[in-house]
């Protein structure tokens, strides 16, 4: 072959051998490209999904811990969904918002509520981008029970002594404020612990039964309308009055004689050695130490938030607390032409790192400031003592809740007014309108006097409960021990065997049913 020749064929060899490279290279670029797309489509749905499951545990959490409401049966969407909590996202952020997690963020789509049973669907998103993932969660809170923890009207653990003469009876105030006419039979009576007596020194009228989980001791003349059930024995000492029900004791029953046995019409419906069982009802369904400790970390302040309150004496009037306040030491509001005024719509939280008093004729206005009169729902955490004394008072607007956390003594010398019910709903949630929480686990830790009517239940399953003076309580009362003396009187509301949220219990474990990724 002549070198003509064999130039001539170099030239096409080099020209083959650079397209060959150009394309190798352009499609090395292009499974470059394509491995970062996917890359970077890879991170942003693994972000979305964990911003998704980052809101799927909030809300479980919410739910289990009680701090979400739990909404009436049906379907929720949008607004809707802020009944569950003021602040959930519940549309797409275009921007980061209290669901955010770095670049991603969350949004509720729609919950289902049915019983105790709610399926929620919720999105993960990157923020600027296109990328979603979608969770679909079923939670159950457990099967709701048919006992509150205000399922009675009076619940000594250790004991109950009443050693007055008011009257014990119930009403449902539903139907409207306590009165004569709406008087019912419901105003049961009992200890819970083995060693849990119940004495009746008294002549209150009683219309309810008296339950003992050892002995009942009848040394006074009260009428009790509705059955005595011991786990132990029945004393009757003295010339008590007839029984009006059944007598079943599960040890013996003990009476001042044949006579008084005579009078009162024989012994059919009296039963000795009968089958009665220890209530399985615990002291503390609550766990009122947790509740009150956890409730207080979780919704103490930033120190940054706290503050001295200045009005112990002199304050400007009027004086209206419209936000969340910490204020440091002791919280006192003493007499003034105006009350203090707390607008329910604007706080939700009042945290006092101290003791907190009401002297002389001050009063405390928890005030509902919607234009509709929209359920409100307000937590006061004290981290001292709660007394209110002299003529001072609290005053709670309609449609307002007002739970109180405290975790030393309580002194209850004043009261409100009557006409405030025992029971507001609250988000389809029946709740007290005056609930007090105490862990206070020493002696004489909660005292209720005076002549002052007062709205409320009483919760301190750790420490002595008394209720005296000549005033009235309409709600409910749990205590490690309770006492009842003078003319005071106890009007239980049925309401309280519906409570639930916040303050219910419930049977049966609460579990995730349905954890899946929809799209």
């Amino acid at each position: 072959m002549s070198p003509l020749s064999r130039d001539g064929f170099s030239l096409p060899a080099v020209l083959l051998l650079l397209i060959v490279a150009g394309l190798l290279a352009v499609s090395s670029t292009a499974l470059t490209t394509n491995q970062v797309r996917m890359a970077g489509e890879l991170r942003s749905s693994v972000m979305s999904i964990n911003a998704a499951e980052a809101g799927a545990a909030f809300l479980v959490n919410g739910f289990a811990s009680q701090e979400l409401e739990w909404l009436p049966d049906g379907e929720y969407l949008g607004p809707d969904l802020l009944g569950v909590g003021d602040d959930l996202p519940v549309e797409e952020p275009e921007t980061r918002n209290h669901g955010s997690t770095g670049p991603a963020a969350w949004w509720v789509e729609s919950m289902e509520f049915s019983g105790d049973d709610v399926i929620m669907r919720i999105h993960g998103i990157v923020l600027g981008t296109a990328t979603q993932r979608t969770l679909e969660v079923t939670f159950e809170r457990g099967e709701s029970s048919s006992d509150s923890p205000f399922s009675a009207a009076v619940v000594g653990c250790e004991g109950v002594d009443l050693a007055g003469s008011g009257r014990i009876d119930s009403w449902d105030s539903s139907l409207g404020a306590y009165s004569a006419a709406l008087s019912n039979t419901n105003a049961n009576v009992g200890t819970l612990d083995p060693s849990g007596d119940v004495v009746i020194n008294g002549n209150s009228p009683l219309l309810g039964d008296v339950r003992a989980s050892r002995d009942i001791r009848v040394n006074g003349s009260a009428q009790v309308a509705g059955d005595y059930v011991a786990f132990r024995n029945i004393i009757f000492n003295g010339n008590p009055n007839c029984p009006n029900a059944e007598v079943r004791a599960g040890g013996a029953i003990s009476t001042p004689g044949a006579w008084w046995v005579n009078g009162c019409g024989g012994t059919s419906d009296w039963e000795e050695g009968a089958n009665v069982s220890l209530p399985q009802e615990p002291c503390d369904p609550l766990n009122a130490q947790d509740l009150v400790a956890d409730s207080m970390a979780h919704y103490r302040p930033m120190p940054s938030e706290f503050s001295n309150w200045t009005h112990s004496g002199w304050r400007p009037n009027p004086l209206t607390l419209d936000s969340d306040r910490g204020v440091s030491g002791n919280f006192r509001i003493g007499p003034g032409a105006h009350p203090v005024v707390v607008d329910a719509v604007g706080l939700d939280v009042l945290f006092v790192d101290g003791n907190f008093d009401l002297t002389s004729d001050a009063r405390l206005h928890f005030r509902n400031s919607s234009a509709m009169g929209s359920p409100q729902h307000i937590r006061l955490f004290i981290d001292g003592n709660l007394s209110t004394t002299g003529a001072s008072r609290w005053e709670i607007d309609p449609g307002v809740a007002v739970d109180v956390y405290v975790t030393g003594t309580i002194n209850f010398a004043g009261g409100h007014s009557q006409s405030i019910p025992a029971t507001v709903e609250v988000g389809g949630e029946i709740r007290p309108t005056l609930a007090m929480y105490t862990s206070f686990s020493g002696n004489n830790g909660v005292r209720v006097s005076g002549d002052a009517p007062l709205s409320t239940t009483i919760y301190a399953p750790y420490t002595s409960v008394s209720v005296s003076g000549s005033g009235r309580l309409y709600g409910a009362v749990r205590g490690r021990t309770v006492t009842v003396s003078g003319a005071a009187g106890i009007h239980y509301d049925e309401a309280l065997g519906l409570v639930g949220g916040g303050t219910g219990v419930t049977t049966g474990d609460a579990r995730i049913a349905v954890w899946r990724e929809v799209r």
